[in-house]
């Protein structure tokens, strides 16, 4: 995670002390930085873009920002922005994690509230309690590891953080209008699912490997 000050910067170690919000990492900018970094005979001019790129997407991330910081309580901007930045550390960790059980009571300990303040501090700034973006999340995921079509509908339901296919199923289809099955096969044409789907054998380990790594989409 990167820092960010009230100016749009990155603190160095003489500006730790100062209020900062914690954003997650762009995804543009850790797949731009890992493409450098493979290439042994490096970029011309390859530093100067990605420096630019982290330049404009921190201020993009700046202006999702505001909107919060206006709604987070506190008397002064800068308690507002301690407040933030300890509602961010548990919206970060249920975004990075959504296939971790992410107890109501565990994350209001990581921001350092109780349980039943925190959750109307979530849900004041955010919009919404931090069980209904754990379940977003995983919604989103879901559908993304569907349209992969790697696992079967039972493994992507494991892997998005349910140990029941059946309540992994009826919530899907609750926020997706469909069933899972249903929107594969609106993804392949209407083709029937094991027509389509040719499970990998290392497939569940590929993902094990990346479940704690997939970050925001």
């Amino acid at each position: 995670h990167a820092r960010l000050t009230s100016g749009g910067q990155v603190p160095g170690a003489s500006g730790r002390a100062m209020a900062s919000c914690r954003l997650p990492m762009a995804r543009e900018i850790v797949s731009a930085l890992g493409a450098l970094l493979r290439r042994p005979e490096g970029c011309p001019g390859g530093e100067r873009w990605l420096v630019d790129l982290f330049r404009i997407t921190r201020c993009q991330q700046e202006r999702l920002l505001e909107p919060w910081l206006r709604r987070a309580q506190g008397r002064t901007q800068a308690h507002r922005r301690q407040v933030l930045n300890r509602l961010l550390r548990a919206r970060n960790r249920i975004l990075n994690a959504p296939g971790e059980p992410q107890a109501a009571s565990e994350l209001s300990k990581l921001s350092r509230y109780s349980k039943s303040h925190f959750i109307r501090l979530f849900r004041g700034v955010f919009g919404m309690t931090p069980h209904e973006l754990l379940t977003e999340r995983r919604i989103d995921l879901a559908k993304r590891l569907i349209a992969e079509g790697e696992l079967t509908i039972g493994e992507v339901a494991w892997y998005v953080g349910f140990e029941s296919r059946h309540a992994f199923a009826r919530l899907f289809k609750r926020h997706v209008g469909v069933s899972a099955s249903a929107y594969r096969l609106g993804l392949v044409g209407g083709a029937p699912e094991r027509a389509v789907h040719r499970p990998n054998p290392s497939a569940l380990l590929r993902l094990a490997d990346r479940r704690y790594q997939l970050g925001p989409p």
